[in-house]
């Protein structure tokens, strides 16, 4: 899968139900029309951020081209070679002036033809925003490690959760976010990290890059490096650990190989310092099981010290010593090759 596939499939979905139903039916009239290809653009913002989804072709002419010109809008369909009509679906929008063609607003049943540029203005109300609101909390500060005008990359603090899990929750690190951002930009949630995990943490500053964010991370176009320290010596420099992950029957905070519904994992490791009773490992998730990492390590004999789940020998109110350390990506719309470090905590220093 191409990159512009990866990101181009999710990053439609806020779109209802009418909104789709519209633009499917001007794709369909193209292809009616002998349209062979089709190529969909997706801008956000600023013209020079793209989201492509191509499909190859040598008839360049031959395109319906979707834009935006808002973080919640689309700017334009361009239909190339074609004689055809905008479709009777969203009739409704004209007495709104929410469509023009080459500049003009026109009614629903304007013949477009080769060349002719078509904008449909969305509304915020096309899009579903399942996003919940998010309080400020300016108590602790927030330790961004990189910043644009789409994401954030912060140092996520040991013991503060990823978000709130309750209405009128606070001390969240998105909550930290969102005080940040406001009120230029909202906090949105692209990924979690476990409460006692600290270090490099994503979140969105608009809906736009959310669903191209979360598509890129499963897809595994964002590259997550974690570091920790572990009991004993592990028998490889490097290694993988493949072994399914499910529920703990008898414990529903913890997870468990081969537990209840397990699901496959796999996660590398290569070692980076070795001690006499403990040892540095770097990981990559090649899935995201729910504590994955702390599961497949104790699995084999070398559980993250301190892990309160999982190390038998953990000592109450110490910390954890697991450390998202590394995020390599390429940034939404502008495709910049990012690699960002989230500085480790002063207990890594063993």
């Amino acid at each position: 899968m191409s990159y512009g596939d990866a990101i181009t499939a999710d990053a439609v979905y806020q779109l209802t139900d009418k909104t789709k139903k519209i633009l499917e039916t001007l794709k369909q009239q193209a292809t009616d029309a002998g349209v062979s290809d089709v190529s969909i653009h997706m801008r956000f913002g600023n013209p020079k951020k793209v989201i492509a989804k191509e499909f190859p072709s040598d008839h360049h002419d031959d395109l319906i081209i979707i834009g935006a010109t808002g973080l919640s809008a689309v700017e334009r369909l361009m239909v190339g070679s074609v004689t055809s009509y905008v479709t009777r679906a969203a009739k409704q929008d004209v007495k709104a002036q929410r469509v023009l063609v080459n500049g003009n607003y026109r009614p629903m049943n304007f013949p477009i033809h080769t060349g002719d540029r078509v904008m449909l203005d969305f509304i915020p109300a096309d899009f579903q925003t399942p996003f919940p609101h998010v309080i400020p909390d300016a108590s602790k500060p927030l330790k961004v490690v990189y910043e644009n005008e789409d994401l954030l990359i912060v140092n996520k603090n040991r013991g503060d959760k990823t978000h709130a899990n309750q209405p009128g929750e606070v001390g969240a690190t998105l909550n930290q976010a969102e005080n940040y951002l406001q009120p230029a930009a909202d906090a949105y949630m692209v990924h979690r990290l476990d409460q006692q995990t600290s270090g490099a943490l994503i979140i969105g500053k608009n809906p736009a890059v959310v669903p191209i964010l979360v598509r890129m991370i499963k897809d595994k176009t964002v590259k997550r490096t974690y570091l920790a320290w572990v009991h004993g010596r592990l028998n490889q420099p490097t290694g993988v650990v493949n072994d399914p992950i499910g529920r703990d029957p008898n414990d529903r905070r913890k997870r468990k190989i081969n537990g209840v519904h397990a699901q496959s994992a796999l996660t590398n490791y290569r070692v980076v310092q070795s001690g006499t009773t403990a040892t540095l490992v770097s990981l990559q998730l090649q899935t995201g099981r729910t504590h994955q990492i702390r599961v497949h390590l104790a699995s084999i004999g070398n559980p993250i010290i301190n892990d309160p789940l999982y190390d038998p020998n953990s000592q109450p109110g110490h910390p954890m010593l697991l450390h998202s350390w590394k995020i390599k990506m390429l940034t939404p719309f502008y495709y910049q090759l990012l690699e960002v470090y989230a500085p480790l905590p002063p207990e890594f220093n063993m």
